[in-house]
Protein backbone atom coordinates (compact mmCIF):
# COMPACT_ATOMS: atom_id res chain seq x y z
CA UNK A 1 0.00 0.00 0.00
CA UNK A 2 0.68 3.28 -0.63
CA UNK A 3 0.30 6.25 1.49
CA UNK A 4 0.83 10.17 1.08
CA UNK A 5 1.85 11.44 4.01
CA UNK A 6 2.17 15.36 4.27
CA UNK A 7 4.84 16.90 7.18
CA UNK A 8 5.18 20.13 8.81
CA UNK A 9 8.31 21.45 10.46
CA UNK A 10 9.52 18.11 11.00
CA UNK A 11 13.70 17.83 11.36
CA UNK A 12 15.58 21.10 11.55
CA UNK A 13 15.63 21.39 7.86
CA UNK A 14 12.41 21.93 6.93
CA UNK A 15 10.99 25.19 6.88
CA UNK A 16 7.56 24.93 4.91
CA UNK A 17 5.60 22.06 4.58
CA UNK A 18 6.94 19.50 1.89
CA UNK A 19 5.10 15.77 0.59
CA UNK A 20 6.57 12.85 1.22
CA UNK A 21 6.15 9.73 -0.55
CA UNK A 22 5.95 7.18 1.92
CA UNK A 23 5.18 3.25 1.41
CA UNK A 24 3.96 1.42 4.31
CA UNK A 25 4.06 -2.73 3.11
CA UNK A 26 1.63 -4.87 4.41
CA UNK A 27 -0.42 -2.75 6.91
CA UNK A 28 -3.49 -3.77 6.39
CA UNK A 29 -5.78 -0.65 7.47
CA UNK A 30 -6.19 1.43 10.61
CA UNK A 31 -2.46 2.61 10.67
CA UNK A 32 -1.93 4.80 14.54
CA UNK A 33 1.30 7.29 14.53
CA UNK A 34 2.72 8.93 17.58
CA UNK A 35 5.40 11.37 17.28
CA UNK A 36 7.75 12.97 19.96
CA UNK A 37 11.00 14.28 20.30
CA UNK A 38 13.67 12.40 22.17
CA UNK A 39 16.14 14.36 25.25
CA UNK A 40 18.47 14.46 22.06
CA UNK A 41 15.88 16.61 20.06
CA UNK A 42 15.56 13.54 17.77
CA UNK A 43 12.43 13.30 16.37
CA UNK A 44 11.12 9.87 16.34
CA UNK A 45 7.63 8.35 15.24
CA UNK A 46 5.83 4.89 16.24
CA UNK A 47 2.91 3.22 14.21
CA UNK A 48 0.40 0.60 15.42
CA UNK A 49 -1.18 -1.05 12.60
CA UNK A 50 -3.99 -3.95 12.09
CA UNK A 51 -1.03 -5.85 11.00
CA UNK A 52 -0.20 -6.55 14.85
CA UNK A 53 3.23 -4.54 14.83
CA UNK A 54 4.68 -1.67 15.76
CA UNK A 55 7.07 0.34 13.92
CA UNK A 56 9.90 2.84 14.84
CA UNK A 57 10.96 5.44 12.08
CA UNK A 58 13.56 8.61 12.66
CA UNK A 59 12.88 11.54 11.38
CA UNK A 60 13.57 10.45 7.65
CA UNK A 61 11.31 8.49 8.29
CA UNK A 62 13.51 4.98 8.08
CA UNK A 63 12.70 2.11 9.67
CA UNK A 64 14.23 1.96 12.97
CA UNK A 65 12.69 -1.47 14.60
CA UNK A 66 9.89 -3.62 14.09
CA UNK A 67 7.97 -5.52 17.17
CA UNK A 68 5.64 -8.24 17.17
CA UNK A 69 4.03 -8.04 20.92
CA UNK A 70 0.37 -9.00 20.41
CA UNK A 71 -1.32 -11.60 19.65
CA UNK A 72 -3.89 -9.62 17.76
CA UNK A 73 -3.86 -6.05 15.86
CA UNK A 74 -2.07 -3.08 18.11
CA UNK A 75 -4.41 -0.11 18.19
CA UNK A 76 -2.67 2.61 20.12
CA UNK A 77 0.10 3.74 21.66
CA UNK A 78 2.37 6.26 23.94
CA UNK A 79 5.21 7.15 24.89
CA UNK A 80 5.42 6.59 28.69
CA UNK A 81 9.15 7.62 29.29
CA UNK A 82 12.61 8.06 27.52
CA UNK A 83 12.97 4.62 25.20
CA UNK A 84 9.77 3.04 26.67
CA UNK A 85 6.48 2.72 24.81
CA UNK A 86 3.02 1.33 26.01
CA UNK A 87 0.96 -0.06 23.08
CA UNK A 88 -2.76 -1.39 23.41
CA UNK A 89 -4.02 -4.36 21.07
CA UNK A 90 -7.54 -6.16 20.15
CA UNK A 91 -6.43 -8.46 22.73
CA UNK A 92 -7.30 -6.44 25.67
CA UNK A 93 -3.70 -6.01 27.00
CA UNK A 94 -1.30 -2.96 27.46
CA UNK A 95 2.21 -4.29 26.46
CA UNK A 96 5.43 -1.95 27.45
CA UNK A 97 8.10 -1.99 25.06
CA UNK A 98 11.86 -0.84 25.57
CA UNK A 99 12.61 -0.17 22.09
CA UNK A 100 16.06 0.97 23.08
CA UNK A 101 16.36 -2.96 23.62
CA UNK A 102 13.59 -4.44 21.80
CA UNK A 103 12.49 -6.23 24.43
CA UNK A 104 9.12 -6.16 26.16
CA UNK A 105 9.03 -4.93 30.33
CA UNK A 106 5.65 -6.61 31.34
CA UNK A 107 5.21 -9.83 32.14
CA UNK A 108 2.89 -13.04 31.01
CA UNK A 109 0.28 -11.58 28.48
CA UNK A 110 0.87 -7.55 29.38
CA UNK A 111 -1.42 -5.92 31.58
CA UNK A 112 -4.80 -7.76 31.26
CA UNK A 113 -6.56 -4.40 31.00
CA UNK A 114 -10.34 -4.69 29.28
CA UNK A 115 -12.63 -6.63 27.66
CA UNK A 116 -12.67 -5.89 24.48
CA UNK A 117 -9.94 -3.53 22.67
CA UNK A 118 -7.83 -1.16 24.46
CA UNK A 119 -9.14 2.33 22.40
CA UNK A 120 -6.60 4.57 24.08
CA UNK A 121 -4.07 5.09 26.48
CA UNK A 122 -2.33 8.00 28.00
CA UNK A 123 1.15 8.24 29.92
CA UNK A 124 0.58 10.56 33.52
CA UNK A 125 4.34 9.88 34.41
CA UNK A 126 6.86 8.16 33.99
CA UNK A 127 5.53 5.08 36.00
CA UNK A 128 1.30 6.17 36.22
CA UNK A 129 -0.37 4.87 32.33
CA UNK A 130 -4.22 5.61 32.42
CA UNK A 131 -5.74 3.18 29.29
CA UNK A 132 -9.39 3.34 27.94
CA UNK A 133 -11.02 0.21 26.43
CA UNK A 134 -14.22 -0.11 23.99
CA UNK A 135 -16.00 -1.46 27.75
CA UNK A 136 -15.90 1.95 28.96
CA UNK A 137 -13.70 1.34 31.40
CA UNK A 138 -10.95 3.63 32.55
CA UNK A 139 -7.69 1.89 34.59
CA UNK A 140 -5.08 4.05 35.57
CA UNK A 141 -1.72 1.51 35.95
CA UNK A 142 1.68 2.01 38.20
CA UNK A 143 3.88 0.21 34.89
CA UNK A 144 6.85 0.12 37.10
CA UNK A 145 4.99 -2.09 39.44
CA UNK A 146 2.28 -3.51 36.79
CA UNK A 147 0.00 -3.01 39.28
CA UNK A 148 -4.02 -1.46 38.73
CA UNK A 149 -3.75 1.65 40.64
CA UNK A 150 -7.41 3.17 39.69
CA UNK A 151 -10.68 1.12 38.02
CA UNK A 152 -12.78 3.91 37.33
CA UNK A 153 -16.07 3.01 35.80
CA UNK A 154 -19.05 5.59 34.71
CA UNK A 155 -19.02 5.38 30.95
CA UNK A 156 -21.40 3.47 28.76
CA UNK A 157 -19.45 3.55 25.49
CA UNK A 158 -16.10 2.87 24.39
CA UNK A 159 -13.28 5.42 25.80
CA UNK A 160 -12.21 7.42 22.92
CA UNK A 161 -9.74 10.07 24.16
CA UNK A 162 -7.40 10.08 27.80
CA UNK A 163 -5.67 13.26 28.97
CA UNK A 164 -4.21 13.79 32.42
CA UNK A 165 -3.67 17.39 34.00
CA UNK A 166 -0.98 16.19 36.44
CA UNK A 167 -0.84 13.22 38.60
CA UNK A 168 -4.43 14.82 40.47
CA UNK A 169 -6.70 14.29 36.96
CA UNK A 170 -7.74 12.16 34.19
CA UNK A 171 -10.08 13.19 32.04
CA UNK A 172 -11.79 10.68 29.55
CA UNK A 173 -14.60 11.12 26.84
CA UNK A 174 -16.31 8.56 25.15
CA UNK A 175 -18.63 7.35 22.91
CA UNK A 176 -21.31 7.87 25.37
CA UNK A 177 -21.09 11.45 24.54
CA UNK A 178 -20.05 12.27 27.80
CA UNK A 179 -16.54 13.75 28.91
CA UNK A 180 -15.43 12.72 32.96
CA UNK A 181 -13.07 14.46 34.84
CA UNK A 182 -12.07 11.28 37.15
CA UNK A 183 -9.94 12.68 40.89
CA UNK A 184 -7.09 10.08 41.35
CA UNK A 185 -6.47 11.48 45.29
CA UNK A 186 -10.09 10.02 46.27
Amino acid sequence: MSSLLRMMGVGKGIQRPSRVKVHFNNIKANLNILKWTSQTQSVFFASASEDKTVKLWDEKLRLLGTLYLHKFPAYTLTKVQEGILAVGSLDSSVRIWNWNSNKEVTYNDGLLTHTGKVTGLYAINDCLLASGGEDGLVQIWDICKQTEVHRLKGHKGAIKSLLAQGEEYVISGSADSKLRVWDLKT
